[in-house]
């Protein structure tokens, strides 16, 4: 398999396991799903933290670079080759195209 192939393929797995967190997140938030097996015990809490309103602000912070930094992040993303580069029709799939390698 292609790498890019793989890539788009681990990506879709992902997000059908998060999908799949979520809603046994859900569940043992809102108590419908028991929280302890014979091998783990979940634990539910609720968390608090601080946030600023950004809207709230006043311009001259939100104008001021010294009191801001800049986070860069590499980022991937992906789209289907043309049907002229796969040699053939366009996918029905437009996010994944599986090939061998």
């Amino acid at each position: 398999m292609h790498p890019a192939d793989e890539y788009v393929r681990l990506k879709d797995q992902i997000r059908a396991l998060e999908a799949r967190a979520h809603a046994l997140r859900y569940k043992f938030i809102s108590g419908q799903a028991p929280l302890a097996s014979n091998a783990v015990e979940i634990s539910v809490q609720r968390q608090k933290r601080r946030v600023f309103i950004r809207d709230s602000l006043p311009d001259y912070i939100l104008k001021e670079p010294s009191l801001w930094e800049e986070d860069v992040s590499d980022v991937v993303t992906y789209q289907a080759a043309s049907a002229e580069k796969r040699g053939g029709a366009a996918s029905e799939d437009a996010n994944m195209v599986i090939d061998d390698w």
